[in-house]
Protein backbone atom coordinates (compact mmCIF):
# COMPACT_ATOMS: atom_id res chain seq x y z
CA UNK A 1 0.00 0.00 0.00
CA UNK A 2 0.93 3.48 -1.11
CA UNK A 3 1.33 4.75 2.81
CA UNK A 4 3.83 8.21 1.60
CA UNK A 5 0.98 9.10 -0.60
CA UNK A 6 -1.94 8.33 2.05
CA UNK A 7 -0.07 10.24 4.56
CA UNK A 8 0.61 13.17 2.05
CA UNK A 9 -3.17 13.43 1.53
CA UNK A 10 -4.36 12.62 5.03
CA UNK A 11 -2.08 14.92 7.18
CA UNK A 12 -0.39 17.49 4.69
CA UNK A 13 -3.47 18.18 1.99
CA UNK A 14 -6.52 17.53 4.19
CA UNK A 15 -5.55 17.43 7.82
CA UNK A 16 -7.21 14.05 8.73
CA UNK A 17 -4.12 12.94 10.58
CA UNK A 18 -5.73 12.46 13.74
CA UNK A 19 -8.40 10.74 12.14
CA UNK A 20 -7.04 8.34 10.02
CA UNK A 21 -4.68 7.07 12.86
CA UNK A 22 -8.16 6.82 14.96
CA UNK A 23 -9.90 4.57 12.24
CA UNK A 24 -6.70 2.61 11.68
CA UNK A 25 -6.30 1.63 15.32
CA UNK A 26 -10.09 0.60 15.73
CA UNK A 27 -9.34 -1.88 12.88
CA UNK A 28 -6.41 -2.94 14.59
CA UNK A 29 -4.24 -2.49 11.81
CA UNK A 30 -2.22 0.56 13.02
CA UNK A 31 0.68 -1.88 14.04
CA UNK A 32 1.00 -2.79 10.63
CA UNK A 33 2.14 0.73 9.15
CA UNK A 34 5.69 1.48 8.20
CA UNK A 35 7.50 2.62 11.66
CA UNK A 36 8.24 6.33 10.36
CA UNK A 37 4.56 6.65 9.32
CA UNK A 38 3.40 5.03 12.57
CA UNK A 39 4.70 7.82 14.41
CA UNK A 40 4.42 10.66 12.60
CA UNK A 41 0.40 9.57 12.64
CA UNK A 42 1.05 9.39 16.32
CA UNK A 43 2.64 12.33 17.03
CA UNK A 44 0.22 14.16 15.16
CA UNK A 45 -2.91 12.39 17.25
CA UNK A 46 -1.41 13.52 20.71
CA UNK A 47 -0.30 17.28 19.00
CA UNK A 48 -3.90 17.33 17.68
CA UNK A 49 -5.69 16.53 20.71
CA UNK A 50 -3.28 18.85 23.21
CA UNK A 51 -3.94 21.64 20.07
CA UNK A 52 -7.97 21.37 20.30
CA UNK A 53 -8.39 20.82 24.05
CA UNK A 54 -6.09 23.96 24.16
CA UNK A 55 -8.38 25.58 21.77
CA UNK A 56 -11.73 24.48 23.17
CA UNK A 57 -11.26 25.62 26.77
CA UNK A 58 -10.24 29.21 25.47
CA UNK A 59 -13.10 29.27 23.27
CA UNK A 60 -15.67 27.70 26.24
CA UNK A 61 -14.10 31.01 28.09
CA UNK A 62 -16.10 33.42 25.49
CA UNK A 63 -19.04 31.33 25.07
CA UNK A 64 -19.67 31.26 29.18
CA UNK A 65 -19.04 35.13 29.13
CA UNK A 66 -21.99 35.51 26.10
CA UNK A 67 -23.89 32.86 28.13
CA UNK A 68 -23.80 35.05 31.39
CA UNK A 69 -24.35 38.35 29.58
CA UNK A 70 -27.81 36.99 28.23
CA UNK A 71 -26.54 36.84 24.82
CA UNK A 72 -27.54 34.46 21.74
CA UNK A 73 -24.90 32.55 20.20
CA UNK A 74 -24.94 29.64 17.84
CA UNK A 75 -21.81 27.54 17.34
CA UNK A 76 -21.54 26.23 13.89
CA UNK A 77 -19.08 24.39 11.75
CA UNK A 78 -15.68 23.09 13.11
CA UNK A 79 -16.19 23.24 16.73
CA UNK A 80 -19.86 22.27 17.08
CA UNK A 81 -19.04 19.21 14.73
CA UNK A 82 -16.21 18.09 17.00
CA UNK A 83 -18.13 18.61 19.82
CA UNK A 84 -21.48 16.93 18.67
CA UNK A 85 -20.69 14.38 16.12
CA UNK A 86 -17.43 13.45 15.68
CA UNK A 87 -16.20 10.28 18.25
CA UNK A 88 -13.46 12.16 19.98
CA UNK A 89 -12.93 15.94 20.34
CA UNK A 90 -9.79 15.50 18.57
CA UNK A 91 -10.15 14.27 15.47
CA UNK A 92 -12.23 17.09 13.90
CA UNK A 93 -9.31 19.54 13.47
CA UNK A 94 -10.42 23.45 14.46
CA UNK A 95 -8.92 26.34 13.79
CA UNK A 96 -11.21 29.08 14.66
CA UNK A 97 -14.36 29.28 15.94
CA UNK A 98 -18.12 30.44 14.28
CA UNK A 99 -20.60 32.15 16.08
CA UNK A 100 -23.74 32.97 14.61
CA UNK A 101 -25.21 36.25 16.55
CA UNK A 102 -28.37 38.08 16.85
CA UNK A 103 -27.90 41.35 14.48
CA UNK A 104 -28.47 43.61 17.17
CA UNK A 105 -25.82 41.75 19.21
CA UNK A 106 -23.02 42.21 16.33
CA UNK A 107 -21.64 45.33 17.97
CA UNK A 108 -22.17 44.29 21.77
CA UNK A 109 -19.95 41.33 21.13
CA UNK A 110 -17.41 43.00 19.16
CA UNK A 111 -16.92 45.06 22.28
CA UNK A 112 -16.91 42.45 24.83
CA UNK A 113 -14.03 40.68 22.53
CA UNK A 114 -12.07 43.76 22.18
CA UNK A 115 -12.21 44.21 26.22
CA UNK A 116 -11.29 40.94 26.32
CA UNK A 117 -8.18 41.47 24.92
CA UNK A 118 -9.18 40.24 20.69
CA UNK A 119 -8.35 42.44 17.76
CA UNK A 120 -10.21 42.75 14.76
CA UNK A 121 -8.08 41.21 11.83
CA UNK A 122 -10.94 41.03 9.43
CA UNK A 123 -14.23 42.42 8.55
CA UNK A 124 -16.30 41.47 5.36
CA UNK A 125 -19.08 43.96 4.21
CA UNK A 126 -21.13 41.38 1.84
CA UNK A 127 -24.11 44.39 1.88
CA UNK A 128 -23.08 46.11 -1.63
CA UNK A 129 -25.80 48.95 -1.02
CA UNK A 130 -24.26 49.88 2.50
CA UNK A 131 -20.95 48.26 3.07
CA UNK A 132 -23.08 46.39 5.81
CA UNK A 133 -20.72 44.22 7.69
CA UNK A 134 -21.73 40.56 8.38
CA UNK A 135 -18.59 39.50 9.53
CA UNK A 136 -15.92 40.06 11.84
CA UNK A 137 -12.53 37.71 12.37
CA UNK A 138 -11.01 38.49 16.06
CA UNK A 139 -7.62 37.11 17.06
CA UNK A 140 -5.85 37.28 20.28
CA UNK A 141 -2.64 35.96 20.99
CA UNK A 142 -2.15 32.56 23.44
CA UNK A 143 0.30 31.40 25.26
CA UNK A 144 0.33 28.46 22.55
CA UNK A 145 -1.33 29.69 19.76
CA UNK A 146 -3.29 32.18 18.61
CA UNK A 147 -7.12 32.23 19.73
CA UNK A 148 -9.17 33.16 16.34
CA UNK A 149 -13.14 34.06 16.48
CA UNK A 150 -15.56 34.36 13.41
CA UNK A 151 -18.68 36.08 14.44
CA UNK A 152 -21.34 36.43 12.08
CA UNK A 153 -24.58 38.41 12.02
CA UNK A 154 -25.73 36.70 8.81
CA UNK A 155 -24.01 34.15 6.50
CA UNK A 156 -24.81 35.04 2.97
CA UNK A 157 -22.65 32.93 0.95
CA UNK A 158 -25.77 30.89 0.16
CA UNK A 159 -27.94 34.12 -1.76
CA UNK A 160 -31.38 34.73 -0.61
CA UNK A 161 -34.19 32.25 -0.85
CA UNK A 162 -36.03 33.01 -3.95
CA UNK A 163 -39.61 31.19 -2.15
CA UNK A 164 -39.83 34.12 0.19
CA UNK A 165 -37.27 37.48 0.04
CA UNK A 166 -38.37 38.06 3.09
CA UNK A 167 -36.47 35.26 5.77
CA UNK A 168 -32.12 35.98 5.61
CA UNK A 169 -29.92 32.64 6.31
CA UNK A 170 -29.84 34.13 9.49
CA UNK A 171 -33.37 33.98 10.26
CA UNK A 172 -34.05 30.12 9.20
CA UNK A 173 -30.51 28.93 10.92
CA UNK A 174 -32.27 30.47 14.11
CA UNK A 175 -35.43 28.86 13.65
CA UNK A 176 -34.01 25.71 13.46
CA UNK A 177 -31.41 25.62 16.31
CA UNK A 178 -30.89 23.21 18.38
CA UNK A 179 -30.19 23.62 22.53
CA UNK A 180 -26.15 23.32 22.55
CA UNK A 181 -26.40 22.37 26.37
CA UNK A 182 -28.82 22.47 29.25
CA UNK A 183 -27.28 24.49 31.53
CA UNK A 184 -26.49 27.29 28.91
CA UNK A 185 -29.80 28.56 27.83
CA UNK A 186 -28.66 31.12 25.55
CA UNK A 187 -25.93 29.02 23.32
CA UNK A 188 -27.18 26.73 19.93
CA UNK A 189 -26.01 24.71 17.72
CA UNK A 190 -27.08 24.37 13.52
CA UNK A 191 -29.84 22.25 13.00
CA UNK A 192 -28.03 18.94 11.13
CA UNK A 193 -30.18 20.06 7.61
CA UNK A 194 -28.82 23.26 7.82
CA UNK A 195 -25.29 22.31 9.02
CA UNK A 196 -25.25 20.17 5.92
CA UNK A 197 -26.46 22.64 3.43
CA UNK A 198 -24.17 25.51 5.02
CA UNK A 199 -20.85 22.75 5.14
CA UNK A 200 -21.26 22.29 1.36
CA UNK A 201 -21.99 26.11 0.45
CA UNK A 202 -19.19 26.99 2.46
CA UNK A 203 -16.65 24.72 0.60
CA UNK A 204 -18.01 25.07 -2.50
CA UNK A 205 -18.56 28.81 -2.86
CA UNK A 206 -16.06 30.22 -0.22
CA UNK A 207 -12.78 28.44 -0.56
CA UNK A 208 -13.51 26.78 -4.45
CA UNK A 209 -12.92 22.98 -3.04
CA UNK A 210 -14.50 19.80 -2.06
CA UNK A 211 -12.19 18.53 0.06
CA UNK A 212 -12.20 14.84 1.57
CA UNK A 213 -12.92 16.70 5.09
CA UNK A 214 -15.84 17.78 3.87
CA UNK A 215 -16.79 14.35 3.40
CA UNK A 216 -15.65 13.74 6.71
CA UNK A 217 -18.15 16.10 8.18
CA UNK A 218 -20.77 15.16 6.12
CA UNK A 219 -20.55 11.40 7.15
CA UNK A 220 -20.48 12.32 10.81
CA UNK A 221 -23.56 14.51 10.17
CA UNK A 222 -25.40 11.69 8.81
CA UNK A 223 -24.69 8.41 10.87
CA UNK A 224 -25.91 10.83 13.67
CA UNK A 225 -28.43 12.33 12.74
CA UNK A 226 -29.60 10.04 9.67
CA UNK A 227 -32.62 8.59 10.64
CA UNK A 228 -33.67 11.98 12.14
CA UNK A 229 -32.63 14.78 8.74
CA UNK A 230 -35.59 16.06 7.21
CA UNK A 231 -34.32 15.72 3.78
CA UNK A 232 -37.17 17.07 2.05
CA UNK A 233 -35.81 20.46 4.15
CA UNK A 234 -32.95 19.48 2.81
CA UNK A 235 -33.95 19.19 -1.01
CA UNK A 236 -36.51 22.11 -1.27
CA UNK A 237 -34.20 24.74 0.65
CA UNK A 238 -31.10 23.48 -1.89
CA UNK A 239 -33.58 24.43 -4.67
CA UNK A 240 -34.59 27.62 -3.23
CA UNK A 241 -30.96 29.32 -3.35
CA UNK A 242 -28.58 30.37 -6.25
CA UNK A 243 -26.83 27.77 -7.70
CA UNK A 244 -28.76 25.08 -5.28
CA UNK A 245 -28.12 22.13 -8.22
CA UNK A 246 -24.60 22.46 -7.00
CA UNK A 247 -25.23 22.00 -3.52
CA UNK A 248 -27.35 18.96 -4.02
CA UNK A 249 -25.15 17.22 -6.86
CA UNK A 250 -22.08 17.64 -3.93
CA UNK A 251 -24.14 16.05 -1.48
CA UNK A 252 -25.59 13.29 -3.56
CA UNK A 253 -21.71 12.43 -4.72
CA UNK A 254 -20.68 12.64 -0.83
CA UNK A 255 -24.13 10.56 0.30
CA UNK A 256 -22.48 7.97 -2.90
CA UNK A 257 -19.01 8.06 -1.88
CA UNK A 258 -20.07 7.09 1.73
CA UNK A 259 -22.38 4.06 0.75
CA UNK A 260 -25.18 6.10 2.51
CA UNK A 261 -28.73 4.67 1.02
CA UNK A 262 -29.91 8.06 -1.17
CA UNK A 263 -32.83 9.50 0.32
CA UNK A 264 -35.63 9.64 -1.99
CA UNK A 265 -35.76 13.30 -1.88
CA UNK A 266 -32.87 13.22 -3.65
CA UNK A 267 -33.52 11.11 -6.17
CA UNK A 268 -32.45 11.61 -9.80
CA UNK A 269 -36.44 11.94 -10.86
CA UNK A 270 -36.54 14.77 -8.24
CA UNK A 271 -33.73 16.52 -9.14
CA UNK A 272 -34.37 16.92 -12.82
CA UNK A 273 -37.67 18.21 -12.06
CA UNK A 274 -36.25 20.53 -9.62
CA UNK A 275 -32.95 21.70 -11.38
CA UNK A 276 -33.84 21.45 -14.94
CA UNK A 277 -32.25 23.87 -17.08
CA UNK A 278 -28.95 24.01 -15.68
CA UNK A 279 -25.66 23.59 -16.90
CA UNK A 280 -23.95 22.68 -13.69
CA UNK A 281 -20.34 23.22 -15.69
CA UNK A 282 -21.28 26.86 -16.34
CA UNK A 283 -22.93 27.87 -13.18
CA UNK A 284 -19.31 26.06 -10.91
CA UNK A 285 -16.88 28.52 -13.59
CA UNK A 286 -19.39 31.28 -13.02
CA UNK A 287 -19.78 31.37 -9.06
CA UNK A 288 -15.99 30.08 -8.48
CA UNK A 289 -14.52 33.44 -10.44
CA UNK A 290 -17.81 35.89 -8.76
CA UNK A 291 -18.84 34.38 -5.86
CA UNK A 292 -17.02 37.27 -3.93
CA UNK A 293 -18.12 40.02 -5.88
CA UNK A 294 -21.63 39.23 -7.85
CA UNK A 295 -25.01 39.66 -6.14
CA UNK A 296 -26.12 36.17 -6.44
CA UNK A 297 -29.83 37.68 -5.71
CA UNK A 298 -29.58 41.15 -7.54
CA UNK A 299 -32.63 40.79 -9.36
CA UNK A 300 -34.51 39.89 -6.77
CA UNK A 301 -33.64 42.55 -4.51
CA UNK A 302 -34.15 45.16 -7.61
CA UNK A 303 -37.66 43.86 -8.12
CA UNK A 304 -38.32 44.72 -4.00
CA UNK A 305 -37.39 48.29 -4.40
CA UNK A 306 -41.19 50.27 -5.26
CA UNK A 307 -40.98 52.96 -7.50
CA UNK A 308 -38.32 54.09 -10.69
CA UNK A 309 -36.97 56.52 -8.39
CA UNK A 310 -35.93 53.57 -5.59
CA UNK A 311 -35.06 51.33 -8.62
CA UNK A 312 -32.49 53.99 -9.81
CA UNK A 313 -30.99 54.55 -6.98
CA UNK A 314 -30.46 51.01 -6.02
CA UNK A 315 -28.68 50.24 -9.16
CA UNK A 316 -26.72 53.35 -8.65
CA UNK A 317 -25.27 52.58 -5.54
CA UNK A 318 -24.89 48.96 -6.65
CA UNK A 319 -22.24 49.92 -9.25
CA UNK A 320 -21.07 52.43 -7.15
CA UNK A 321 -21.15 51.42 -3.62
CA UNK A 322 -18.97 53.32 -0.80
CA UNK A 323 -14.98 53.14 -1.09
CA UNK A 324 -15.16 51.56 2.19
CA UNK A 325 -16.95 48.74 0.89
CA UNK A 326 -14.45 48.50 -2.57
CA UNK A 327 -11.37 48.37 -0.71
CA UNK A 328 -12.42 45.66 1.88
CA UNK A 329 -14.43 43.12 -1.00
CA UNK A 330 -11.53 43.84 -2.97
CA UNK A 331 -8.73 43.90 -0.28
CA UNK A 332 -7.54 47.19 -1.39
CA UNK A 333 -4.50 48.29 0.86
CA UNK A 334 -3.69 51.25 -1.02
CA UNK A 335 -5.74 54.64 0.32
CA UNK A 336 -5.13 56.27 -3.36
CA UNK A 337 -7.84 56.92 -5.01
CA UNK A 338 -6.30 56.02 -8.39
CA UNK A 339 -6.10 52.60 -7.50
CA UNK A 340 -9.72 52.45 -6.05
CA UNK A 341 -11.45 54.00 -9.17
CA UNK A 342 -9.70 51.40 -11.21
CA UNK A 343 -12.02 48.93 -9.25
CA UNK A 344 -15.04 50.98 -10.00
CA UNK A 345 -13.99 50.93 -13.28
CA UNK A 346 -13.66 47.29 -13.36
CA UNK A 347 -17.11 47.03 -11.47
CA UNK A 348 -19.11 48.59 -14.17
CA UNK A 349 -17.69 45.78 -16.78
CA UNK A 350 -17.97 42.76 -14.23
CA UNK A 351 -21.48 43.33 -13.07
CA UNK A 352 -23.16 43.39 -16.45
CA UNK A 353 -21.79 40.30 -17.55
CA UNK A 354 -22.85 38.67 -14.25
CA UNK A 355 -26.34 39.51 -14.62
CA UNK A 356 -26.61 38.75 -18.00
CA UNK A 357 -24.94 35.51 -17.27
CA UNK A 358 -27.78 35.32 -14.18
CA UNK A 359 -30.17 36.54 -16.63
CA UNK A 360 -29.69 33.78 -18.90
CA UNK A 361 -29.43 31.16 -16.74
CA UNK A 362 -33.13 32.29 -15.35
CA UNK A 363 -34.97 32.54 -18.54
CA UNK A 364 -33.14 29.01 -19.71
CA UNK A 365 -34.16 27.62 -16.67
CA UNK A 366 -38.30 29.40 -17.05
CA UNK A 367 -38.32 28.04 -20.81
CA UNK A 368 -37.22 24.39 -19.90
CA UNK A 369 -39.49 23.77 -17.15
CA UNK A 370 -42.83 25.39 -18.93
CA UNK A 371 -41.79 22.91 -21.64
CA UNK A 372 -41.25 20.13 -19.10
CA UNK A 373 -44.63 20.76 -17.77
CA UNK A 374 -46.13 21.70 -20.82
CA UNK A 375 -44.71 17.98 -21.71
CA UNK A 376 -45.92 16.11 -19.33
CA UNK A 377 -49.84 17.41 -19.56
CA UNK A 378 -49.60 15.96 -23.03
Amino acid sequence: MAWKEIFQVAIITEGLGPLLYFTLQNLDVVQTLPNEIHAELLKGYHNSLAYNIFLHNKFDEVLQELSNKGIKAMVYKGVALARTVYPRLELRRVSDMDILVLETDFEVISNMLKSQGFRVTDESPDDLLKAKSYKKTFVRAGMLLPISIDVHADIRYMGSSESDGTITNAQRFWGNALPWCTDAPNLFIMSPEDSILNLIAHQLFENNREPISLYCDIGFLVKQHGETINWRYVADLANSVPAGDLIVAALKRILKALYFEMPSELSDEYQEEVHSGLSSVSVDSFLRKNARLVHATLFEDFKAQRGLRNKAIFTFRYFFPSATYIKQAYRIRSHSMLVIGFFYVRRLFVIPLGAIFLACRAIAHYITVQVRHSWNKA
